[in-house]
């Protein structure tokens, strides 16, 4: 997988350096997903926001562009469009946790492959926050493993977390029994969210 993934796809707002071909299918959460309260719906969108930040900050350290900075929106912008209510607060997080899950794959790679770009990024994460960057979020292989051993894609962020594997061919994380048992789940959940949408 090239570098360039998507910072954040759904949400209406250009990415910089990162882009995402397809628009994902549209489907309900299973009833094995559980419903959060709004204030834990608040704190997750801050805790991503946070992250997202630091990502941000990153991936525009040395970008002197004013317009090409404000192709990426701060934490603070993103909430800003929940209230003004051009965005969901569920559809916020997923995009937040697709953009960080993007981000972390690319680490991961970078880091398996010798590459230089991104190494450094656990450093800077840990010099802004004082924190370790894999212990604030679910590692993507760990997070792409439970949902292999679950069975089943539940929402669009799982769906291209899976992608994302599916079409390494350089990754280690899955043998090829269990690269045929992600891509039929990829399967199934398009062909759920085709018959949804007739």
């Amino acid at each position: 997988m090239a570098l360039g993934v998507c910072l954040l796809a759904p949400l209406p707002f250009s990415p910089l350096g990162y882009s995402q071909d397809s628009t994902p299918p549209q489907q309900e959460k299973q009833d094995m997903v559980v419903r959060r309260t709004k204030e834990q719906m608040q704190a997750e969108l801050a805790r991503l926001s946070e992250i997202f930040d630091v990502i941000r900050e990153y991936m525009l350290r040395e970008e002197q562009s004013a317009d090409r900075r404000a192709l990426i929106p701060t934490g603070a912008e993103i909430q800003a469009a929940i209230q003004d209510r051009k965005m969901t607060a569920s559809d916020t997080i997923a995009s937040l946790q697709q953009a960080i899950n993007n981000h972390s794959i690319a680490l991961e790679q970078a880091q398996q492959n010798g590459l230089s770009t991104l190494i450094d990024f656990p450093a800077f994460y840990k010099n802004r926050t004082g924190r370790n960057y894999f212990e604030d979020i679910q590692h993507p292989g760990a997070a792409a493993r439970a949902i292999l051993a679950r069975g089943v894609i539940t929402d669009e962020t799982e769906y291209y977390l899976l992608i994302e594997y599916l079409n390494d061919t350089s990754q280690t994380i899955f043998n090829e029994d269990e690269i045929i048992r992600i891509g039929q789940m990829i399967n199934d959940f398009e062909t759920a969210a085709i018959t949804q949408n007739q």
